[in-house]
């Protein structure tokens, strides 16, 4: 099975279905600039951090647990001549963040999925962003489109609560202390063009290997992806790049040295 989701995406720089304006969108919406540190977890083939860098004098690091992954990321930071700006590491995505990095941007696309919680993803990453002055985080989740009936769950074969709404999921950003600023959702024309390449590329490259022992396992696992695709997921499924804030942590006060003449100093100092 994981020999056919590489083939499939043999054609695709991202994981995500966005276009590369929509990759520029979202380094405008993450406010990235001259300087600005950006860490890229679960960064897969580095497209997003190597786009940005190109447009951006950056700085990056972009991790992923995939060391195939990795080798293509940075592949694609020579590529785009940007390879001074950037560093990919091999590691797991959520052992990575440190209280002592000091990101502006972390960016985090493939949050579904992972073993942990939206809350738990969110303060893990926080605590990687820079302290004196706060920053952004770039998560992507899968959501509900519409509410799901109990037939469409069992079609898909998962629990109603899989997934979250776009307003269930601002309100996990709200009880963990971020503020939404801005987001892109992606339309079901966004997934057709998505799943189209991918379609695209089985079709050709079992017409190249028609002789593979996979061949047919391929075509059956293709005709059966489309229809599921089609028939379920186009309409029930959405995904979506929210930005929100995370705030400066506030230091607590230095209280002030008493007058010389002050008959308390003493119990200032002790204290």
């Amino acid at each position: 099975m994981q020999r056919f989701y590489e083939i499939a995406e043999a054609g695709q720089r991202m994981q995500v279905p966005l276009t590369q304006a929509q990759v520029l969108r979202l380094a405008h919406m993450c406010q990235v600039n001259i300087g600005t540190r950006v860490l890229d977890l679960a960064c897969g083939r580095g497209e997003l951090l190597a786009q940005w860098a190109r447009q951006h004098e950056l700085q990056g690091t972009g991790v992923d647990d995939s060391a195939a992954a990795i080798t293509l990321a940075q592949k694609r930071a020579e590529e785009l001549e940007v390879w001074s700006q950037l560093q990919f590491v091999v590691a797991d995505v959520l052992a990575y963040p440190q209280p002592y990095h000091q990101y502006n941007v972390i960016a985090l696309l493939s949050a579904t999925g992972l073993a942990a919680t939206l809350p738990e993803v969110l303060d893990t990453l926080r605590q990687a962003i820079k302290k004196d002055t706060g920053g952004l985080l770039l998560v992507g989740e899968m959501f509900w489109r519409q509410e799901p009936t109990p037939a469409l769950c069992r079609a898909l074969e998962v629990e109603r609560d899989w997934l979250e709404t776009p307003a269930s999921l601002v309100d996990q950003f709200t009880a963990a202390g971020l503020e939404l600023v801005d987001m892109l959702l992606l339309t079901p024309a966004d997934w057709d063009a998505y799943y189209a390449q991918q379609w695209r590329t089985c079709a050709a490259w079992l017409a190249e290997h028609d002789d593979d022992a996979d061949a047919p396992a391929l075509r059956d696992w293709l005709h059966r992806s489309r229809r599921y695709y089609l028939h379920y997921e186009r309409e029930a499924l959405g995904w979506g790049a929210f930005v929100v804030t995370v705030p400066a942590e506030r230091r607590p006060a230095t209280p002030a040295a008493p007058a010389a003449d002050d008959d308390l100093r003493f119990d200032w100092q002790q204290g």
